[in-house]
């Protein structure tokens, strides 16, 4: 994430994907925007890894001093419970079904 300062005046918004509070720690140390953490609930996506679940995803989200955005399993069902305590981003789970 070192090389991400070089980047900073291209962006308007700078994030990092962080798949443990060790990488989002280092993300704000880095004085990136957000970081998107993986995994949060299961999730059909090939890359996903096994889901660390709301509880842990708050403790995480809370500690850090950047936002933290929910990534993988994001859904309408669940979203609310995101959101009380971190951003959301979402893949396909938000988006309408087609008809």
């Amino acid at each position: 994430m070192s090389n991400a300062r070089r980047w900073r005046r291209r962006f308007a918004l700078m994030t990092a994907a962080a798949h443990s509070r060790k990488a989002v720690q280092l993300a704000a140390d880095t004085r990136l925007d957000a970081a998107l953490y993986s995994t949060v609930f299961a999730s059909n996506s090939p890359s996903s890894g096994q889901p660390i679940g709301i509880l842990r995803f708050r403790c995480i989200a809370q500690a850090s001093h950047i936002p933290v955005y929910a990534l993988g399993g994001v859904k309408a069902s669940n979203v609310e419970s995101v959101a009380k305590h971190g951003g959301v981003a979402a893949i396909e789970g938000l988006l309408p079904r087609s008809a």
